[in-house]
Formats: C-alpha cells, sequence, structure tokens
C-alpha cells in the first residue's frame, strides 16, 4: 500500500477521535449548566446535602401510611392513602436540630 493511504486513515482516525471528545465535551456542559437537564436529574450531583427526604415511614392501615418529610430545618407530617394526602402537621422543628439546641435534660409531666 502507499505512503499516503496510511496517512490519510491516520487523519481521519485523529479527527473521528477529536470529534467525539468535542462532543463528549459539550454534553458535560450541556449536564452541568442547563437548567433543564437539572431539572430531569442527569445534571452533575450536587455537593451540598440534598433539600428533601423522607425522615421516617409508618404504615397506619392497609391503605394509609403517615410520612415525615424533611425540607431544609423543617419536617412535615403527611398521612398518604388511596383517596389523596392530607398535611397533618406542618412546619415542625426537626429533631436533630431541637436536640442540639436543648440542655438535654427531660421532665417528667
Amino acid at each position: 500500500m502507499e505512503p499516503t493511504v496510511y496517512l490519510r486513515t491516520i487523519v481521519v482516525l485523529l479527527l473521528v477521535i477529536a470529534l467525539l471528545v468535542a462532543v463528549l465535551w459539550g454534553l458535560r456542559y450541556l449536564m452541568r449548566h442547563s437548567s433543564r437537564w437539572a431539572r430531569l436529574g442527569l445534571g452533575a450531583t450536587r455537593s451540598r446535602r440534598d433539600r428533601l427526604a423522607i425522615v421516617e415511614s409508618l404504615v397506619v392501615d392497609g391503605r394509609s401510611r403517615l410520612v415525615l418529610v424533611q425540607r431544609d430545618e423543617t419536617e412535615h407530617l403527611l398521612l398518604l392513602g388511596p383517596e389523596g394526602g392530607l398535611v397533618v402537621e406542618s412546619a415542625i422543628k426537626s429533631a436533630a436540630k431541637s436536640d442540639l439546641s436543648g440542655d438535654g435534660e427531660t421532665t417528667a409531666p
């Protein structure tokens, strides 16, 4: 084979590799900076603590469930069932936060 064929093959291979690198870099940029990607959960993982979490869940009967949901430093108690959801208690201070702020002593009623 001629040396020009080898040279052409190497140049095309390098162009394909460069194109793949450019596409991957572009996808990475979009996933980090696009709000649409972030809303779909496809963006980069957050370095900070997640804002929403299920703290505890308790089955009340075969169809209903009590769920304690934490958002930031506030907890909400929800009753979930097949007919819908109901907010039982809202704006509860987080138990971990209130334990740290108290003196640790409890008094009996």
